[in-house]
């Protein structure tokens, strides 16, 4: 006897993804997304600056903490930044809705980035949403405590989220032609977050000749921590070397010594037009799996798009970088940025019996980023304070 299967037409089964840009660098690569027409996804803007906010083009916008800042800003102090997202969380997980997997992405060493993200990335990692975070670090020409607050906010970044990448402004440097703008430069980032999230949407919204799911993702991207996201897009007879080399190579993407060959889990999509080869298929994973070690957990996904022509576009994500191979990232539990640090365990710092406890009074202890000395530290036994490094709004000028 035959089995009729009936669905409703109106359900969908694609898995929605959401991109929140939080501060003024989130909301610029939100509203760069819009304007490039990236498809497959909803956008959210958050940002504690009222008048930066109404000049976005997101569609969807959330006001952090309106009562505590009056819609002016952060004043760069990501105390303020975190409390505003606390403030107004509940508008910001309603605008979220129910997506499957949420990329946040913004500029930390100011305020509202860098104290709001950690609270939005723990509430959706909460939520058991598939939580990735982009965000960028200052340049070494700008205010020394603009790098030293970007550090104490990755470190309670890493401890509320999936997956996080780090892209180092100081780069630009590497990649920047004779005569380039700053404007342009900044756009050269935009493109990386961009090329980021279209890496995944194209896996999973696009027809594919070897298709890859969401639990595909999920089970490369969950709890992974640190990682490196990266796109190459190439046309003409080298294309497959030049695409795939541009993909693995990015210099922007090259952070605190993270590597390739570091990476557990490893997601590759090649999309292109129809006619692409099984030779051009394996000689693009020939040369990826020339820069891997033989352990990891590589899934690969090819994505047909008709409106490729003779481009062929390589995206790969590289996840789990500091799970098995001495990164310098040791699991550690979770910090609350402005909160003392909390933990089951008992620290060096714990009295003995009889000894006075030290007093701690709302300052988070964290090592320079991904647990190495700040580049600004007296010495590799140095440590800061969240709250040193943000200083006080009123001697904070630097950007959100």
């Amino acid at each position: 006897m035959p089995i009729s299967l009936s669905v409703p037409e109106d359900l969908d089964f694609k898995p929605r993804i959401t991109v929140v840009g939080v501060g003024g660098g989130g909301c610029n690569a939100v509203d760069h997304m819009i304007e490039s027409k990236l498809e497959g996804v909803s956008f959210v803007a958050c940002n504690t600056d009222l008048q930066a906010l109404r000049r976005s083009t997101c569609p969807v916008r959330v006001r952090l903490g309106l009562d505590s800042t009056q819609g002016l800003g952060a004043g760069s102090n990501p105390v303020i930044g975190r409390e505003a997202a606390e403030e107004s969380l509940d508008e910001v997980m309603d605008a979220i809705g129910d997506t499957h997997m949420l990329f946040i992405v913004a500029g930390f060493g100011g305020g509202t980035g860098t104290g709001a993200v950690p609270v939005i990335a723990r509430a959706a990692h909460e939520r058991g949403i598939l939580t990735v975070a982009v965000v960028t670090t200052p340049f070494t020409f700008e205010a020394v405590n603009r790098t030293e607050v970007a550090q104490a906010g990755l470190q309670d970044l890493r401890n509320a989220i999936d997956t996080f990448v780090v892209i180092a402004n100081q780069k630009l440097f590497d990649v920047q032609t004779d005569g380039m703008s700053l404007l342009d430069s900044f756009r050269l980032v935009d493109n990386v977050l961009y090329d980021g999230v279209r890496g995944i949407t194209d896996l999973l919204m696009c027809p594919g000749l070897i298709n890859l799911d969401f639990a595909d993702v999920r089970s490369a991207m969950k709890d992974a921590g640190a990682a490196l996201m990266g796109t190459g897009e190439a046309t003409g007879e080298d294309r497959i070397e030049e695409a795939t080399n541009a993909a693995i190579s990015n210099p922007l993407l090259s952070y605190q010594g993270l590597e390739m060959d570091q990476a557990t889990n490893l997601l590759v999509n090649i999309t292109s037009s129809a006619n692409v080869s099984l030779t051009q298929t394996e000689r693009i994973m020939e040369i990826i799996r020339g820069r891997t070690h033989e352990r990891v957990n590589l899934k690969v996904g090819v994505a047909i798009d008709d409106n490729m022509g003779d481009t062929i576009r390589v995206s790969v994500v590289m996840a789990g970088l500091d799970r098995e191979h001495g990164s310098g990232l040791e699991a550690s539990p979770p910090r609350i940025l402005g909160h003392p640090e909390k933990s089951s365990k008992p620290s060096k710092s714990e009295p003995h019996d009889g000894e006075e406890a030290p007093a701690r009074q709302g300052r988070l202890e964290v090592p320079g980023v991904f647990g190495h000395p700040s580049a600004h530290s007296d010495g590799p036994g140095s440590r800061q304070t969240f709250n040193d490094a943000a200083g006080s709004r009123a001697d904070s000028n630097g950007l959100d």
